[in-house]
């Protein structure tokens, strides 16, 4: 919560028990606000010694919560022979369907940890919007038009 929406809410007139409850709300905001501070810093802590972290950390798009993630739900990288691999695992590949000779291709096929999964779209998502790839990211928006 915003310094000025903690303002506008205690600035409202509003009869006790219900400015009882929203006081209490935003109390209750701050011990939580409190708490995602020290698991972050505890996940930072935690992180630091990890291989794979900082270096995701370099990558546009994705910061330290992304990070921990990534690097937790793949684990040791070196088990997956080629990229193509990797892809399969975090289910971000298309599904494919194939008999006889008709070959169906559909959406990603959601196989694998959805926590990666989450992950990675969340950090494309955000790199769409760095200003290294946002020149590409609309181009291709503007070539696809209605068919995205």
């Amino acid at each position: 919560m915003g310094k000025s929406s903690r303002r506008v809410l205690e600035a409202l007139d509003i009869p006790d028990p219900w400015k009882g409850n929203i006081l209490a709300s935003i109390r209750l905001i701050d011990d939580l606000n409190r708490e995602i501070e020290i698991c972050e810093k505890a996940l930072k802590d935690l992180g630091a010694d990890h291989q794979y972290v900082p270096r995701l950390m370099s990558i546009p798009g994705i910061g330290p919560i992304l990070s921990y993630t990534i690097a937790s739900e793949i684990g040791d990288i070196k088990r997956f022979a080629t990229p193509k691999k990797l892809t399969g695992y975090s289910g971000l590949c298309p599904r494919v369907i194939q008999s006889g000779d008709k070959d169906w291709r559909g959406p990603l096929s959601k196989s694998g940890p959805r926590y990666l999964r989450w992950a990675l779209i969340e950090a494309a998502t955000h790199a769409c919007h760095y200003s290294a790839y946002e020149p590409h990211y609309n181009a291709t928006i503007a070539r696809l038009g209605k068919r995205r």
